[in-house]
């Protein structure tokens, strides 16, 4: 999918705004451009307060240039991963055993013996930002916010916020795909398969738990923001995006199962219950 920029401008003019995830201050820059406006362009938000549908007028803004936006995105999520970890652990998950768990896969990260350990653990952290971003609403923030007033309705998903028009997320969501969802998520595959079909996968086994860990600890994140949207947003279904929730569950169902059948993964977790500090090398293949 290549990034086509809008045809159809109102004005030579060019604004800049900031858009951040609404849990977390992480604003990347975009220049905007008044456009005009084809039929079937959305140009408003919707949502229901006391049985009664709101319609939230948005202007025609987009993205002025794809490729130049996807600059933007890409320094955003090399600069805040750490945050993204920590407003969304903070926000999503208390659990000692997570938290620990996302530093040691820092720590691994940084210091893991191979470099293609290293990338790895790496892509997978900017592939999982890329989810966060991906399954929630981002809004403007900065000082231009192309003249929309803050939502105050406190039925509105987006209370307190300026939301982005749906064009404008349109926009981003063929970026996300195009330049990271979709690249990344190859380069995680594929290094994965190599460590697991390494004949010295055995030492590789920390950074593959922990690369397994990232993965389908943010599959339940998105399948739980999943079926919250579907809920603010009144649907009558359970999720928002059924096939692709299951596409995600059967993915990491098939990840658990390679974790376990292919390098017998379970396998330390046992012997340190069982006080065993060595392995033979008749137990793993």
């Amino acid at each position: 999918m290549d990034l086509i920029d809008i045809p159809n401008w109102a004005s030579d003019n060019s604004r800049t705004i900031n858009l951040s995830v609404r849990y977390l201050n992480a604003p990347y820059e975009l220049k905007v451009r008044e456009f005009i406006p084809l039929p079937g362009d959305m140009l408003e938000e919707q949502w229901t307060t006391n049985g009664q549908v709101v319609y939230y007028p948005l202007p025609a803004y987009g993205i002025a240039a794809m490729e130049e936006a996807a600059i933007s995105i890409g320094n955003m999520i090399e600069r805040e991963v750490s945050n993204f970890v920590a407003a969304t652990l903070h926000e999503r998950d208390s659990n000692q055993l997570v938290w620990d768990t996302y530093l040691a896969a820092f720590r691994r990260a940084g210091n893991a013996p191979t470099e293609e350990e290293r990338s790895l653990l790496n892509n997978t952290f900017r592939l999982w930002v890329l989810c966060r971003i991906n399954c929630n609403s981002e809004h403007i923030v900065g000082e231009d916010k192309l003249d929309t007033p803050t939502v105050v309705d406190p039925d509105s998903p987006y209370y307190g916020s300026v939301p982005a028009s749906p064009v404008l997320n349109a926009q981003l969501e063929c970026i996300y795909y195009t330049k990271f969802l979709r690249p990344l998520s190859d380069r995680v595959l594929r290094l994965l398969r190599s460590l697991m079909g390494s004949q010295k996968r055995r030492g590789y086994w920390f950074t593959i738990y922990l690369t397994l860990f990232l993965l389908l600890h943010s599959c339940s994140m998105t399948t739980r923001r999943d079926k919250e949207y579907a809920s603010q947003i009144s649907l009558s279904a359970t999720f928002c995006n059924p096939n692709g929730i299951n596409e995600h569950n059967f993915g990491s169902r098939t990840l658990l199962a390679q974790f376990h059948i292919v390098l017998k993964g379970s396998i330390p977790f046992q012997l340190a219950l069982q006080g065993v500090a060595t392995l033979s090398n008749s137990q793993v293949g």
